[in-house]
């Protein structure tokens, strides 16, 4: 069985695939899924199941958020989650769905 940081990075390749982000370096996705796979961990841990990232603009923060609530809910630790977005962000002509 893979590791939960391990399935955070396919995951994470799979999106860069989906959008075609081919500029964010192996590098990269292997730094934001560790980060996913601490928060994913911080949120089952925490009594309240927040979780703040506080990153600088640019580096990835939506999709180690989105592929935390993918662990989650693929692990069956969720069953549904809230994603909240300013209206202008809905706009995008690709959805991925997790």
């Amino acid at each position: 069985m893979a590791s939960r940081q391990q399935r955070a990075l396919q995951l994470l390749y799979d999106m860069r695939e989906c959008f075609g982000a081919g500029m964010i370096s192996d590098e990269a996705l292997e730094h934001q899924a560790a980060q996913a796979s601490h928060a994913a961990k911080r949120l089952t841990g925490s009594p309240d199941q927040v979780q703040i990232l506080r990153d600088p603009v640019g580096t990835g923060k939506t999709a180690v958020a989105l592929t935390a609530a993918r662990l989650l809910l693929d692990e069956g630790t969720v069953d549904y989650l809230l994603v909240a977005v300013p209206y202008t962000h809905l706009t995008l002509p690709t959805i991925y769905s997790v």
